[in-house]
């Protein structure tokens, strides 16, 4: 009887110390995705003061350049430089540049990985998305964007 008594308060310590360590880490993790997310907001602010940013004194062939270098190591971070420019305050013509490169890199005969063609699409879609506010480059994406463009995107 002791045994039995012996093994269900070690197996009740394990789950105790179980249970302990998964709340320690979703409360460490929720404060480390606050403090994440509140030095992007910082960082966002302290860009916001500057008068160009990193990006206006890059070309538009420059940051695709370092666009596709950072797809090639992952779609996602790709994505994340487009966000970062974003950020940055690019000029719309920097973007709209750069999204007509991303979509005629997208559609090109290039031996691309599907994880790339996903990551570079990501990419023209974060551009696309916050050029089509503007009415000037919600045109000029209508022109570049034609019908056989499209399909063809669709059949990526």
């Amino acid at each position: 009887m002791a045994e039995l008594h012996a093994k269900r308060a070690k197996v009740l310590a394990t789950a105790a110390r179980r249970i302990q360590r998964q709340i320690r880490t979703y409360l460490t993790l929720k404060d480390f995705i606050i403090l994440k997310k509140a030095t992007i907001n910082m960082q966002k602010n302290w860009r916001a003061d500057g008068q160009g940013g990193i990006l206006s004194t890059v070309t538009p062939e420059k940051g695709c350049n370092r666009c596709m270098k950072l797809t090639k190591r992952s779609p996602v971070a790709g994505a994340r430089f487009c966000v970062f420019a974003l950020s940055e305050r690019a000029s719309p013509q920097f973007l709209n540049k750069l999204s007509k490169i991303l979509i005629n890199l997208a559609l090109s005969p290039a031996n691309l990985v599907i994880d790339h063609i996903d990551g570079i699409l990501m990419d023209a879609t974060n551009i696309c998305n916050n050029l089509s506010a503007e009415t000037k480059f919600k045109a000029a994406l209508k022109d570049e964007l034609t019908t056989k463009k499209l399909r063809d995107l669709m059949w990526l």
